[in-house]
């Protein structure tokens, strides 16, 4: 989570403040209704009572020149995009999400630490396959990205981006799915999202 700099708020708790003394629901950027980032400001609002509004926009560039205007006042990005703002001091970094800290920015805390626990929107891959893949070939197929994941030149590539890796064979990968589907279905309904088609 990056904020422009003209919020006031240095914590998570802060911002929370910030946003509920506002008259009208705070303008956070995000890539599109219904993605991840969007949800990431619904879940947000429910967890914490904290009004913002999503504004969209066409691709991560635009949202992000959006908030370093200070046309919308924050951002939920992936530590990939953020960390060069962070450092660079163009954004405060209020939180992460994930179970620890990322190793570039020791002192943000992850939003459990910041006081926002069950808040866990985290931008993910997985490689999937036709229905009706026979499962010799699924199998052989996952193997190899599960050894090309555990080389350690990879991991360090990985680590640089901010990128944490998942590991999963098919079984655990089909049940992480049917698990984020259901996740992100109750924000959905809890916070009536509407996607315009």
């Amino acid at each position: 989570m990056g904020v422009n700099p003209s919020v006031p708020a240095k914590t998570l708790k802060e911002f929370i403040a910030y946003a509920k003394s506002l008259p009208k629901p705070l303008p956070y950027a995000a890539t599109q209704l219904g993605g991840n980032q969007h949800l990431a400001g619904e879940l947000f609002t429910l967890i914490t009572g904290a009004p913002m509004q999503v504004i969209p926009f066409k691709g991560g560039g635009d949202a992000m020149a959006a908030v370093l205007g200070g046309h919308v006042l924050m951002y939920f990005g992936s530590m990939s995009s953020m960390t060069p703002v962070f450092k660079s001091g163009k954004l405060r970094g209020l939180a992460v999400t994930g179970n620890k800290r990322h190793p570039d920015f020791p002192d943000m805390p992850t939003f459990a630490e910041g006081g926002v626990p069950g808040f866990e929107i985290r931008l993910w891959y997985g490689l999937v396959a036709p229905a009706g893949t026979p499962r010799d070939i699924v199998n052989r197929v996952s193997d190899i990205a599960l050894a090309a994941v555990a080389q350690p030149d990879f991991q360090a590539t990985l680590a640089k981006q901010g990128t944490d890796p998942m590991p999963m064979n098919p079984d655990q990968f089909a049940a992480f799915l049917r698990t984020e589907h259901a996740r992100y279905l109750d924000i959905i309904k809890r916070a009536n999202v509407k996607v315009e088609q």
